[in-house]
């Protein structure tokens, strides 16, 4: 079920955008994400919004393969091991491109993340991604194989 008022959502103080705005590229394998870490789990702890892809793995030990169309495919736990540790859910948002060519935004009801419950919110994350990819599926842009993503 798909929640409606995203505008109201939107127009939440822990929504809005502005000087608080917090862009992380991609890590690399191997490298540290302990300064995008800490900000984002202090800027959660305040009730503010932290925006993360979570179809995007990184080939890291933070991923874990979760059935995706039938086959075991890469996620990134971060999200959720995040969510988890500082007791906020995670809301599955996409942005779709309707018939009359208008941007729609469709936020799924939040998902509850227990402590050391990361990996089962990752599974109900996935198969709201891919219930969304079945009724959409020229609406998710994938570049690379998602289930052999580092393969040549």
């Amino acid at each position: 079920m798909w929640a409606t008022g995203i505008s109201r959502a939107a127009s939440s103080p822990a929504a809005r955008l502005g000087e608080h705005t917090l862009w992380s590229p991609k890590k690399r394998p191997g490298s540290s994400s302990d300064g995008f870490v800490a900000t984002a789990m202090a800027c959660a702890s305040c009730g503010e919004v932290v925006a993360v892809q979570g179809d995007r793995a990184l080939g890291t030990r933070g991923d874990m393969l979760v059935p995706f169309f039938g086959a075991p495919a890469p996620f990134p736990l971060g999200p959720f091991l995040l969510a988890g540790a500082v007791g906020v859910p995670v809301v599955p948002a996409f942005c779709l491109l309707d018939p009359e060519h208008r941007y729609l935004v469709k936020v799924a009801e939040p998902l509850e993340v227990a402590r050391g419950g990361a990996e089962d919110a990752a599974r109900r994350w996935v198969a709201i991604l891919e219930e969304t990819v079945r009724e959409h599926p020229t609406q998710w842009f994938n570049f690379f194989d998602i289930w052999s993503p580092w393969s040549s």
